[in-house]
């Protein structure tokens, strides 16, 4: 009898950190790809330092090394991006020279091959494709221009636009400058390139670069490190792009680095990826599937199993919430006849919070097997952002019948008028006060205090729930949806489930990003959540322990020419039903609502009107707050 062999674990503990290259659905699926956009920091870029003026020599190969080249895979990074280090600059070839052991180390495999940047530039039948930079860089395009000269990467593109005004175009040699529309988001740029493509590319049709003839968005590729870049809250969307890894980890002599990135950073896998994506981006249709880790951590070895599985509400076992404005919604003795004459009927608030319209079949009876099979073996609690309260989350999960799997239920931040905590014991439900002022308003942290002071969160630790007694961090698995909820600023989850977030026109609510849900897209998810929880140590994340030869006590002369990396994450659109209306369906109304003065906080996940209540999170509870209308109209429920 002969068994199959194992994955190669290097593989496998490696698919969290390669880039994902995914083609929506399209009109026209033949339409070839004529223009690849590439995000600068972090996506071309590992970590993004600017060489500024007096920058010596050697401070500028330094910065060429700490930007681009990776320390975890061998070989020249740069090399495998261009071409052949003789098409350097001076600069990026004494760096080079710096790390000829490196080079050395190339394979013959990678050597004979062209750089990916100028595979992408010719396509396999012979016709050119132009390359830009697409980058929110504060510094502009021309500190950005600067950077990929000095590294020698510049000559692979065509045009370099910074958001929201300017850019750079290169005619043969020499690089001029270029004006573009005043616009913040990059798929409305994009959009924008779509229709005028010679706006963009002035030196279209001259001797150095030949018309690329009529365009339309199927032909643009965006390859960047931020979800959120792939549709504008005004509809338009990037229909074909590569989502870039991106990690923590300590980093050369940078100490502990949050938010890292750059295409082939873990793995030169990367770069054939996204080739092969170019020439033939209909075989890499969209997935959105559940992604399960455990992190390294000392004791990992030792294989303790799982006894308390936390999960988010909103976008994890929600696709979105939606709940009745009715008010007594958010009481314990709420029941079913409460919902006759409101605003959302029994059927419609579980097929647009628990059903998926992506895929076949009952995504809310997958999801009860799930639920049922796991709370046989494990104790399930729900620590969710969510300004209604933990009472208004049960009684949404008792309309969908999945309340008795839970034994508790947390909503956060602390509200002093909204009950924020509720416990079941012997089917009973009962409200409490959770001890959400004894930690900071994190998820992580809570998971800890979680662990240290079971009692307070559980108060009926009795029975069944005395296992949770002596409780390690590893012995918690937290699902959730938002990358930012896995980690504190000293503390993670070390066993997590990421559920994949999204943006899609969902039912007749219009256009919605940050969507999310278990299974929303393929119910394999709820099979490998069960795996995972089963054993999580087979789902280990790579341990790349950090380089002896870059601790220096000193940190680097070019320390404060870092570009800050920060999330742009959108701020959540209302989850509410549309007015239908005879007129024609339009997203303009939408245009201005990244405009919107401040923030809106997760807590508002499920606005309930045609209202976005500005609430900073930083803001106390009870603060009176500003509301902006927003007009939608002309949205039809059209089938997918």
């Amino acid at each position: 009898m002969t068994t199959c062999p194992s994955s190669p674990r290097r593989s496998f503990t490696r698919a969290a950190y390669r880039c994902q290259c995914l083609e929506r659905t399209l009109q026209d699926e033949t339409f070839p790809v004529k223009v690849v956009a590439f995000d600068f920091d972090e996506t071309l870029t590992l970590i993004t330092y600017l060489i500024e003026d007096g920058d010596s020599e050697e401070v500028q190969k330094q910065i060429v090394k700490t930007n681009f080249q990776t320390p975890w895979v061998k070989g020249s990074r740069i090399e495998h991006l261009q071409s052949t280090s003789s098409e350097l600059s001076p600069v990026g070839r004494g760096f080079f020279r710096l790390i000829g052991k490196a080079q050395n180390d190339m394979t013959s495999l990678f050597r004979s091959k062209r750089g990916m940047l100028k595979a992408l530039a010719i396509s396999k039948s012979g016709k050119r494709r132009a390359l830009a930079v697409l980058t929110k860089n504060y510094a502009g395009a021309k500190a950005v221009h600067n950077l990929l000269h000095v590294s020698g990467l510049a000559s692979c593109f065509d045009a370099i636009w910074a958001l929201p005004t300017g850019g750079l175009y290169r005619c043969k040699d020499e690089w001029h400058e270029m004006c573009t529309p005043n616009v913040c988001h990059k798929a409305d740029l994009l959009a924008l390139v779509a229709e005028s493509p010679h706006e963009f590319f002035p030196q279209l049709g001259s001797d150095a670069f030949e018309d690329m003839g009529p365009l339309k968005m199927e032909g643009i590729v965006l390859v960047d490190d931020q979800r959120a870049n792939f549709q504008s809250p005004s509809g338009n969307q990037v229909l074909r792009f590569c989502k870039v890894a991106r990690y923590d980890g300590y980093y050369r002599n940078l100490g502990y680095v949050k938010n890292m990135g750059g295409i082939g950073a873990h793995c030169f896998e990367d770069y054939e990826t996204l080739k092969m994506f170019v020439e033939e981006p209909s075989t890499y249709k969209e997935t959105l599937h559940l992604h399960c880790v455990e992190r390294h951590f000392e004791r990992s070895s030792e294989q303790h199993p799982v006894e308390l599985i936390i999960f988010d509400f909103d976008e994890t076992l929600t696709l979105a919430t939606f709940m009745p404005s009715d008010p007594t919604f958010e009481e314990i003795s709420w029941d079913l006849p409460s919902l006759e004459g409101s605003d959302w009927t029994a059927e419609d608030l579980l097929t647009y919070n628990f059903e998926s319209p992506f895929c076949s079949g009952s995504r809310l009876q997958a999801l009860k097997a799930m639920l049922e099979d796991l709370s046989k073996r494990y104790v399930l609690a729900i620590l969710s952002r969510n300004d209604r309260g933990a009472v208004a989350v049960l009684n949404l999960l008792r309309l969908a019948q999945l309340a008795d799997f839970f034994a508790a239920i947390w909503t956060m931040p602390f509200r002093q008028q909204v009950s924020c905590g509720a416990w079941k014991a012997d089917a009973a439900w009962h409200v409490f006060e959770a001890p959400l002022l004894e930690v900071p308003d994190e998820k992580t942290e809570i998971l800890y205090h979680i662990v240290e002071n079971s009692g307070k969160w559980f108060p009926q630790m009795e029975g069944r729930l005395r296992r949770l007694q002596g409780l390690r961090p590893e012995s918690v698995m937290l699902v959730d949806d938002e990358k930012e909820n896995l980690q504190s600023a000293s503390r993670f989850a070390l066993r997590y489930c990421k559920v994949a977030r999204y943006d899609d026109v969902y039912r007749n609510c219009g256009p919605l990003n940050q969507l999310g849900g278990i299974g929303a897209h393929s119910f394999e998810d709820f099979e490998l959540l069960r795996r995972f929880a089963e054993a999580p140590w087979e789902f280990q994340e790579p341990h790349f322990p950090q380089e002896e030869a870059d601790k220096p006590n000193a940190a680097p002369p070019w320390e404060d020419s870092r570009v800050p990396s920060r999330s742009e994450e959108l701020v959540k659109l209302p989850r509410s039903r549309l007015r239908k209306s005879a007129s024609s369906p339009t997203l303009r109304a939408l245009g201005d609502l990244a405009n919107l003065p401040g923030p809106m906080s997760r807590s508002q996940s499920f606005c309930l009107s045609d209202v976005i209540s500005q609430s900073p999170r930083t803001s106390e509870p009870g603060d009176d707050q500003d509301a902006h209308e927003i007009c939608l109209t002309g949205m039809d429920d059209s089938p997918r």
